[in-house]
């Protein structure tokens, strides 16, 4: 499973973002509780990739080999970042909300 998060300041690769927000996240208590947290832990090592991505950029802020591997790998993507702040400038919530959604439909195209 490739999760993209963005990571800012200190937290660059997004890890503390993921870490709070999805991998100690109360939904998961009942697979800790069925695996065990040690199982848990392994299985989320296993299977899980960090992908820090920026909406921003026309390349999603991805290298050449991250894009690669999704060609090779990638079978579905949920994508529910955005910005949904109404003070946000307009060209940046434009280019996050709108630009950024067909980026990663050219992404899931060239996946296919």
């Amino acid at each position: 499973m490739y999760i993209s998060i963005r990571g800012s300041g200190e937290d660059k690769d997004g890890y503390d973002r993921y870490k709070n927000d999805i991998k100690d996240s109360v939904i998961w208590d009942r697979l800790k509780m069925q695996l065990g947290l040690k199982a848990y832990r392994k299985l989320l090592r296993r299977k899980v990739v960090l992908l820090p991505m920026d909406l921003r950029k026309a390349d999603l802020g991805l290298s050449t080999q991250q894009r690669e591997d999704l060609y090779a790998n990638l079978n579905v993507i949920i994508n529910s970042a955005g910005t949904v702040e109404f003070d946000t400038r307009l060209d940046l919530a434009t280019s996050v909300n709108v630009t950024g959604a067909v980026a990663l439909m050219q992404l899931a195209d060239q996946c296919a």
